[in-house]
């Protein structure tokens, strides 16, 4: 697998350019190799999985994030309850693109 990831950072300020740059840089090194490490030493619990199954996961961390997402925007606005605009799922029909060129 391989994976590339651009980060870009403009900050035009005299003096801060340079540290605030190189920081959120930093950051985002951290943030990545962190994920990465993660996902390695997670490989135990995804390595058997089917498309079909990944697929129901991430619906179900859709619906997690939808929850959260609700809770986060009443909490802010200071509701109990009330409409949130829920997360979508991807467009498409479930099959990846590497599938579908092979065959």
């Amino acid at each position: 697998m391989c994976a590339y990831k651009l980060v870009s950072v403009t900050f035009d300020y005299t003096g801060l350019q340079k540290k605030v740059e190189t920081t959120v840089f930093e950051a985002q090194r951290k943030v990545f190799a962190m994920s990465h490490r993660q996902a390695f030493s997670w490989i135990d619990e995804w390595v058997d999985l089917t498309i079909e199954m990944i697929r129901e996961i991430e619906k179900e961390m859709f619906a997690q994030m939808n929850a959260a997402v609700h809770t986060s925007k009443a909490a802010a606005v200071g509701l109990s309850s009330g409409p949130a605009e829920p997360l979508a799922l991807p467009a498409g029909d479930g099959k990846d693109e590497e599938e579908e060129d092979d065959k």
